[in-house]
């Protein structure tokens, strides 16, 4: 085994090459890719595309971000307001944030180091605090004695070493005078991977790379969808958000029912206001297609009534995936129940059924009516904890043939936390604020539309919206 080190700022970051291959000296760094307008410079001179910094020569950036491309072919992007060096044997961050992919090295006057086949970040703020998160790979980090003079009486003079695995993160405080090692939260890493580094750049990192980030990511956070799958299904993906929608009841009590089906965009941290899509006479058991204006995580919210449209039977919200799914709402055999059971999952080869091999995007999640009975505009509905769950015991009557996993209960993450969770929480189904329309019983303001019982119904969301808008 051979140990490389890397300094940066006042840390060196050591890896550990298991091939005992030595890393190609970087000679240079060229300019791959400006985002942002043009602020990138080399040695204060306006950088273009395919300029290249020698050794000792300094990148900085303004409120522009760039790529660059080492000598030995390993990659680093510079977040805004940023500064490296090329040093004689590497990369040297003074300022701002790089995201280093490959053999990123650097020097001192101490040491000399590679790092090979990892993907780290490392940040200075404006203060002097460094932050080391490794996203996919080992490192170990060492700093140098003497090198900080703001260290403490415990460790002046004395060198630490730290291992930094994958889906951890360093943070040396200077104002502290220590320096601690923890795993990266669930909302940092996500930061990350939808921040100034990730986002917007033209190219991809290498799917290499980005296959071991995702492990590591899921490793961490099982019941989280990966972010960089998400975006890239939103930029790509031309079934991004579609979904089939069936109502289903173990032994059917009603030949079918009306499902009043609107949409809550997603935008930024918040969603948009409710649209009415339709109100849809559904057979039992016989699936609809909504396609087209759908997204990842946006929310499409369901009311269930009976076939005359006078009795509220059920509620349910769902969050669409990066890809086509299939979603089913699950009615018990008595139906003054007011409860119901949602399932969504990936369905790829859109044959209307969850894929048994998508367990990481498979929600299943259980609502109960409040007050239904009484007072049709003053209902309320409950999103029902595990505990809750285990409770009903009729639970048995809202299972489903077409699920692949055992899972009661396992909720979409921005239902339990974030701008607007549903958990453990009671929510009004007809809020005063929303569209009058969706305040009407079915047959009063719009007609059902009847969904045939010998083929697929398709609703095109954003014709449906604008026709009942107008």
């Amino acid at each position: 085994m051979q140990q490389r080190y890397i300094v940066l700022g006042t840390l060196a970051l050591v890896a550990t090459l298991s091939n005992g291959a030595i890393a190609q000296t970087i000679t240079s760094a060229t300019i791959t890719e400006i985002i942002e307008g043009n602020q990138v410079f080399i040695q204060n001179r306006q950088a273009r595309i395919n300029e290249t910094a020698r050794q000792r020569e300094q990148v900085r950036t303004g409120e522009s971000r760039t790529e660059l491309r080492f000598s030995n072919q390993a990659i680093a992007r510079l977040g805004r307001n940023s500064v490296l060096t090329v040093g004689q044997c590497g990369a040297q961050v003074q300022r701002g944030s790089m995201l280093a992919n490959g053999a990123v090295p650097s020097c001192s006057s101490q040491v000399t180091a590679a790092v090979r086949g990892t993907t780290y970040l490392f940040e200075i703020d404006d203060d002097g605090e460094e932050n080391i998160s490794v996203l996919e790979g080992e490192v170990e980090v060492r700093r140098l004695p003497g090198s900080d003079k703001d260290d403490d009486d415990a460790t002046r003079g004395q060198e630490e070493m730290f291992r930094i695995r994958a889906g951890d993160r360093l943070i040396r405080s200077r104002r502290q005078g220590r320096t601690i090692v923890r795993a990266i939260s669930d909302r940092e890493f996500d930061s990350v991977l939808s921040g100034q580094l990730f986002s917007g750049f033209r190219r991809s990192l290498p799917s290499r790379s980005i296959d071991r980030i995702e492990q590591v990511y899921r490793r961490q956070f099982p019941n989280r969808r990966f972010p960089l799958r998400t975006a890239a299904a939103t930029l790509l993906n031309p079934n991004r958000g579609h979904f089939t929608l069936a109502v289903q009841q173990d032994r059917p009590k009603l030949r079918e029912v009306i499902a009043r089906v609107s949409l809550v965009s997603r935008r930024g941290n918040g969603y948009l206001p409710e649209r009415f899509v339709g109100d849809f006479l559904m057979p039992i058991n016989r699936p609809v297609q909504f396609i087209r204006g759908l997204n990842p995580e946006d929310r499409v919210v369901v009311r269930i009534f009976d076939p005359q449209g006078q009795r509220l039977l059920g509620y349910s919200e769902l969050e669409l995936l990066d890809d086509q799914a299939a979603a089913f709402i699950i009615l018990p055999n008595r139906q003054n129940l007011g409860v119901a059971r949602t399932v969504i999952g990936l369905d790829r080869d859109r044959d209307g059924s969850i894929d048994r091999d998508e367990r990481g995007s498979f929600y299943s999640f259980f609502t109960q009516l409040e007050d239904f009975e009484n007072d049709f505009l003053n209902t309320q509905v409950r999103f029902l904890t595990p505990s809750q769950v285990q409770d009903l015991e009729f639970r048995d009557e809202l299972a489903s043939k077409v699920i692949p996993f055992d899972l009661l209960v396992n909720y979409p993450p921005s239902f339990t936390r974030g701008t607007f969770p549903v958990v453990n929480r009671t929510l009004r189904i007809f809020g005063t604020t929303i569209d009058p329309v969706l305040r009407t019983v079915p047959f009063r303001s719009v007609q059902p539309i009847r969904v045939p019982a010998n083929r697929i119904l398709s609703v095109d969301v954003p014709v449906s919206i604008l026709r009942y808008r107008r």
